[in-house]
Protein backbone atom coordinates (compact mmCIF):
# COMPACT_ATOMS: atom_id res chain seq x y z
CA UNK A 1 0.00 0.00 0.00
CA UNK A 2 1.33 3.29 -1.08
CA UNK A 3 0.79 5.94 1.92
CA UNK A 4 -0.92 9.01 1.16
CA UNK A 5 -0.65 12.13 2.41
CA UNK A 6 -0.18 15.74 1.06
CA UNK A 7 3.51 17.83 1.62
CA UNK A 8 3.77 21.01 2.69
CA UNK A 9 7.61 22.22 2.73
CA UNK A 10 8.33 20.48 5.65
CA UNK A 11 4.87 19.44 7.05
CA UNK A 12 3.22 16.23 6.22
CA UNK A 13 -0.43 16.13 6.53
CA UNK A 14 -1.74 12.55 6.68
CA UNK A 15 -5.90 12.62 6.64
CA UNK A 16 -7.47 10.24 8.85
CA UNK A 17 -10.64 8.61 10.00
CA UNK A 18 -10.87 7.45 13.70
CA UNK A 19 -12.85 4.38 12.80
CA UNK A 20 -10.52 3.34 9.78
CA UNK A 21 -8.28 0.64 9.94
CA UNK A 22 -6.81 1.53 6.52
CA UNK A 23 -6.61 4.69 7.93
CA UNK A 24 -4.51 4.11 10.88
CA UNK A 25 -2.35 1.79 8.83
CA UNK A 26 -1.75 4.59 6.55
CA UNK A 27 -0.37 6.87 9.11
CA UNK A 28 1.69 4.24 10.19
CA UNK A 29 3.63 4.17 6.90
CA UNK A 30 4.14 7.88 6.83
CA UNK A 31 5.62 7.91 9.98
CA UNK A 32 7.04 4.91 9.20
CA UNK A 33 8.22 6.38 6.03
CA UNK A 34 9.37 9.98 7.05
CA UNK A 35 10.18 9.23 10.93
CA UNK A 36 9.20 12.46 12.10
CA UNK A 37 10.67 14.29 15.34
CA UNK A 38 7.56 15.59 16.01
CA UNK A 39 3.88 14.36 15.53
CA UNK A 40 0.68 16.88 15.90
CA UNK A 41 -2.49 14.95 16.28
CA UNK A 42 -5.97 16.56 15.78
CA UNK A 43 -8.62 15.85 18.22
CA UNK A 44 -12.26 17.12 18.84
CA UNK A 45 -13.27 18.14 22.37
CA UNK A 46 -14.64 15.23 23.44
CA UNK A 47 -11.84 12.49 22.14
CA UNK A 48 -9.49 15.24 23.80
CA UNK A 49 -11.39 15.09 27.34
CA UNK A 50 -11.60 11.35 27.32
CA UNK A 51 -8.04 11.11 26.68
CA UNK A 52 -7.16 13.45 29.41
CA UNK A 53 -9.69 12.41 32.01
CA UNK A 54 -9.39 9.12 31.17
CA UNK A 55 -13.41 9.12 30.85
CA UNK A 56 -14.66 5.41 31.45
CA UNK A 57 -14.92 3.29 28.62
CA UNK A 58 -17.64 1.71 26.98
CA UNK A 59 -18.99 -1.30 25.15
CA UNK A 60 -19.06 -0.94 21.27
CA UNK A 61 -23.06 -1.56 21.49
CA UNK A 62 -23.71 1.76 23.67
CA UNK A 63 -25.76 4.23 22.85
CA UNK A 64 -23.30 6.54 23.51
CA UNK A 65 -21.09 4.93 20.16
CA UNK A 66 -23.98 5.38 18.06
CA UNK A 67 -24.66 9.18 18.94
CA UNK A 68 -20.87 10.09 18.55
CA UNK A 69 -20.11 8.32 15.18
CA UNK A 70 -23.19 8.11 13.98
CA UNK A 71 -25.80 5.07 12.71
CA UNK A 72 -23.61 4.40 9.31
CA UNK A 73 -20.40 5.26 11.23
CA UNK A 74 -21.42 2.79 14.07
CA UNK A 75 -22.20 0.28 11.69
CA UNK A 76 -19.04 0.27 9.73
CA UNK A 77 -16.65 0.38 13.11
CA UNK A 78 -18.87 -2.92 13.65
CA UNK A 79 -18.34 -4.37 10.35
CA UNK A 80 -14.99 -3.68 9.95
Amino acid sequence: MKPKYTQLGNVILVGTSHIAKESVDNVALVVEQFAPCIVGVELDKGRFYGLVHEQKKTTLFSSENIRQFGVKGFVFAVIA
